[in-house]
């Protein structure tokens, strides 16, 4: 994972330096897309899915428990129960 001094030593070789992008790929060992990123973003930019990872299991049941759970019953008991009828 690349931390926020990472960031900060391939933008000092690239703009202070003027170290151009394969030498600063060659010197520290970062992808050169890594170092791209680096170069525009100052700080590294957190994960983020591009599409919701699929529920195979709980899928098709999503809807039924909302509407159970914004009725008001909190009971897992009771949810569980009515999912299986």
């Amino acid at each position: 994972m690349k931390t926020v001094e990472n960031y900060e030593s391939i933008r000092r070789d690239f703009f202070i330096e003027g170290l151009s992008i394969r030498a600063i790929h060659r010197q520290l060992n970062y992808h050169r897309d890594t170092i791209h990123k680096a170069i525009v973003n100052q700080t590294p930019q957190p994960y983020q899915l591009s599409e919701p990872r699929p529920t195979p299991v709980l899928g098709p049941h999503k809807e039924r428990i909302n509407e159970m759970w914004k009725s008001g019953n909190r009971s897992t008991l009771a949810h569980y129960s009515r999912l299986l009828r």
